[in-house]
Formats: structure tokens, sequence, C-alpha cells
């Protein structure tokens, strides 16, 4: 009992908070399914046993706490392990990530609205109609293709001449095809550009079983896609979880990537490695956790008309910078739009709920050529794993840190990207 009182003292008094979506993440995970955090963390583990020899298959949370805030260091020496839980709590709470009075206020809020307004804030509606920037003939035409193998149907938004090189864009979380809009429009005079609705997401379709959602599926579908449009190469673009994904497929599928551009996220071995050696970097990413909950992350996104998504977008903290530029309330209201359709948010979520499934990869080394670009300002994800990415490229790599862009780093910072990309492809 002491220690989950310890616990939970470091994750709501220590921890960072960027706005209160982010608290309910660690207060209502903690609080309604203990056991599947121990589940989780143990995953994490096993992910990781190669690089930690101490722990097995069986390790329990009461052995990742104890390692996570144990005195070790790697046999590199690159890494050193905090000597204590209160060197992680001084470490954390120093300059940007202190934690800040509007923070507890907003949290307050969200609670003392529960409590007056309970029916105004579990309430959200479906949008029923499209707003027009979705039908914006300057992005492309809306195309479908069933994949004989799956049997999935895909929406994929196109622009340019068929026969130009293609250049194939994955969209993360929680977005679908729209994010990729000023690059669709941007590349279209020298690429075939397909920005695509991933599995579960959009107007594509989606699956019921959480097990739909498992690695191999999801670079499947990338191939198939591929092999649809006619080529055998590509110029492959992901962002969030789409650059998870298409790190995997360029390890997978070599063949099939002439270059490889990556937004805002590390390679996934960097990413596990890192996470497990930085309890910082590991808190960032316990909403991993709390979206293995069953409906109820559903309903905390959903809650006071998703306010939480909304939030995402366009607070100060983790939003696109620059609202009303590059965010109008027309484009968030197609996010609105594509995640109140009626089972958006869980096809969205079982991305998570597989992801314990995803690791450690059997193959790591990308043979593309690499361009990895990285918002400073990315709440989600620590600078610190973009560099450590070029050990598993075994090809050109080129890391361009963007100042003042978020984790939205397409959105935030279209021209700039689009200019890094230029660069890149004409090499």
């Amino acid at each position: 009992m002491i220690k989950t009182y310890l616990l939970l003292w470091f994750f709501f008094y220590c921890f960072p908070i960027h706005d209160s979506i982010h608290f309910l993440n660690y207060s209502l995970y903690i609080v309604f399914n203990i056991k599947a955090t121990r589940r989780a963390y143990t995953a994490c583990v096993v992910m990781s046993n190669n690089n930690v020899n101490n722990l097995q298959g069986r390790t329990h949370a009461r052995s990742v706490m104890r390692v996570l805030f144990s005195s070790s260091s790697s046999s590199g020496g690159s890494i050193v392990w905090e000597s204590s839980l209160h060197a992680t709590v001084v470490r954390m709470r120093r300059g940007k990530e202190r934690v800040h009075e509007k923070d507890l206020v907003a949290l307050f809020k969200l609670w003392w609205s529960l409590v007056l307004r309970p029916t105004t804030t579990l309430q959200w509606h479906v949008r029923d109609c499209p707003p027009a920037c979705l039908c914006d003939t300057s992005l492309g035409t809306h195309c479908y293709v069933r994949i004989k193998e799956s049997g999935l149907r895909f929406h994929y938004v196109a622009a340019g001449e068929r026969g130009k090189p293609l250049l194939l864009f994955l969209h993360g979380f929680p977005e679908f095809w729209f994010s990729w809009r000023y690059q669709l429009r941007e590349f279209k005079t020298e690429y075939r550009v397909v920005a695509i609705d991933m599995r579960g997401y959009g107007e594509s379709d989606l699956p019921l079983s959480t097990d739909s959602y498992r690695l191999e599926f999801l670079v499947t579908d990338v191939r198939d896609i591929v092999e649809y449009l006619g080529y055998n190469r590509c110029c492959l673009v992901g962002h969030d979880w789409g650059g998870t994904i298409a790190w995997i497929f360029a390890i997978h599928y070599p063949e099939m990537v002439s270059k490889l551009v990556v937004l805002n996220c590390p390679h996934p071995s960097v990413f596990t490695d890192y996470a497990l050696r930085h309890p910082s970097q590991l808190l960032k990413s316990s909403h991993f956790f709390f979206f293995q909950l069953r409906h109820f992350p559903e309903l905390m996104l959903s809650i006071n008309d998703f306010k939480a998504v909304k939030s995402l977008f366009t607070s100060r903290s983790s939003g696109i910078g620059r609202k009303g530029r590059w965010l109008t309330a027309e484009d968030l209201e197609a996010y609105l739009y594509a995640l109140s359709q009626p089972g958006a948010l869980t096809g969205a979520l079982n991305y998570y709920r597989n992801v314990f499934s995803f690791f450690p990869l059997s193959q790591k080394h990308v043979r593309s050529p690499v361009l990895l670009l990285w918002g400073e300002h990315d709440t989600f994800l620590e600078q610190e794993m973009a560099e450590t990415c070029r050990i598993y490229i075994r090809n050109h790599f080129r890391l361009n840190i963007i100042t003042g862009a978020s984790h939205w780093l397409q959105q935030d910072q279209p021209e700039i990207v689009n200019t890094l990309m230029w660069t890149f492809l004409k090499e």
C-alpha cells in the first residue's frame, strides 16, 4: 500500500502536466486498472530484455519500478540511470518540466464541471456533414480501394499525374489524411501524392477485432496499397503512428522505399530502449497504458464534446502554433467530424492496444536514405531520441530539429517542412 501511494505521488506531484487530460491519463488509469498497469510495465521490460539482462519474461511491475529507479549504468557508459527516486524527481521538476499552477486550475475546472454539470459534460454529438475543407478539390481526388487479401476498403486522397514518382503519406493519432493537406498541395507538381486513411481511421474500414490492428497487418496494408496504385517503389512519409509504420515498413521492404521521411517519431527500438532508461519519457507515454482500458478512454476523449481532442490540437503547451493561420476553426471541425463517427475512436485506440505485441523487432536496420524532422517543442517525445536513431540507419541520415515547432510538425510549420523535404527528395 505504501508503495502504491508513493507511485501515485510521483505521478501526480512530480510529472509535468501539460493540460488536464494528461493528468487524467495518469490518475484514472492507476485508480481503475492497477493490474493492467503491471501487465503493461512487464511487457515493456520483456521488449527490452536484450538490454536489461537481469529481467525475464515473468518480471512483475514491482521489479520494473525497482529497475527504473535503481542505481545502474549501461555497459557502454552512455546512459546512466538515476541513483534514486529523489534524483529523478529533482531532474523532472527542473526548467520547462516544472508543474504550473494553471495546469492544476485546468484540472480543478474539469472535475468541478463534472460535479456541477454532469449531463452537459458527458455529452458529445456526431457531426453528420463534413466541413467544406474536406471537399476542397485543390487537395486532390477522393478514391477507394478494396484490398483482396484483407478484404478491407481503404480511402485515400490523391493528386498529381499518374506515372510520376509516388509520394505516400501515413498519418498519426488522432489524425487522418487531412493532416497532410499542406504537403498534398505542395508536392503534387512533381509527384503522385497519396494520403491514406489508415485502417480504423476516417473513411477506411474499421475492423471490430482488436487483433486486426497488429503490426503485421498495418505493414501489409502499406505494401498492398503501393502495389494497387501500380508502383513497386515509393517515397514514404510518416508522422507519429504513421512514422512507426513507416520505419517498420522500410525495415521489412527496403526494395519498396526509395526514400524515407519521418516526422516526430523515433525508430521503434530507440523508443523502447530510451523509455525504459528515462522515467520522464515513460511517464510522457503513460497514455499508452491508459489506452489499454476498454471503452473508458473513448469516453474520456469524447466528454464535453471532444474537449480533450480539441486541447491536443489547440492548447498552448501541446497544440499547433499560430492557431488561425495553420489550424482554422474549420480545420479543427474536420478532425471532430472524423473522430465523432461511430467507432472512430475505438479504431484509433486499437493501435495502442496492440503496441506491446510490436516489439522487440526481429530486424532493426533501415537501408533507405532517411530524413528525420523533429519539432523542438514536442511535449510527448523527448528530443534526445532523435539523434540516437542514426545507429540503425545503413544509408544517408539527416536530422533537422525545427525550432518552435510542436508534435504536429507538418501542420505547425508546413513551409519549413516542405522546404526540407524538397531538399532531401531532390538529392
